[in-house]
């Protein structure tokens, strides 16, 4: 009865750890740099705005939205339950743009205040009803004045996860202050 015990409570820990939940030596940071995204009113099927802060601790990015909206101009009836976003680390690589980290999806529903029997899309603009809180891992080595959060959006569409990613201005490291011009609105110009 005690080996079982412990043996569920080890795998409960390793599921944990393995899903992101618990970071060692990390902790959430109170305050951070902050950050505003939009693609509203964008050619995207899927539109989201956000506002929030970022900040960069033990290895890892923080990142809290507590003021958010979300819509779509999807003609189907996807359901809302599937959209998703994460955040990523995106960096000059050479002279080109890459995503070098990515972390775990969160469903932007729940932030919604949208149940899973509730959620279809439609064109409404829903405002979050919570904070969205995401994390990734900075990878070792980054260069974090070339380096910067994005926000990778999924849902589902005829069968596979859609998606794209939006830059912000805002660099990593807390030295370095926000792009501007051209390195604001393309990040391939950062790289050059």
């Amino acid at each position: 009865m005690i080996a079982q015990r412990a043996l569920t409570m080890i795998l409960a820990a390793l599921i944990t750890v393995a899903s992101g939940g618990a970071r060692r030596g990390a902790t959430s940071p109170v305050a951070g740099r902050p950050f505003s995204i939009s693609t509203i009113r964008s050619s995207y099927g899927i539109q989201a705005r956000m506002d929030g802060s970022i900040a960069v601790q033990d290895g890892w990015l923080f990142v809290m939205a507590p003021r958010g909206a979300v819509r779509t101009y999807q003609v189907d009836r996807q359901d809302y339950w599937d959209l998703r976003v994460r955040a990523a680390v995106a960096a000059c690589v050479g002279r080109s743009v890459e995503v070098t980290s990515e972390g775990r999806a969160a469903r932007v529903a729940t932030l919604l205040g949208l149940s899973r029997d509730a959620a279809f899309l439609d064109t409404t603009t829903r405002a979050f009803r919570d904070t969205l809180r995401l994390d990734v891992g900075v990878p070792p080595g980054s260069d974090l004045a070339k380096s910067w959060i994005a926000f990778i959006f999924e849902w589902p569409f005829e069968g596979v996860l859609a998606t794209y990613t939006v830059h912000t201005d805002v660099p990593l490291s807390p030295r370095s202050g926000r792009w501007t011009g051209g390195q604001a609105d393309n990040p391939g110009d950062r790289c050059r």
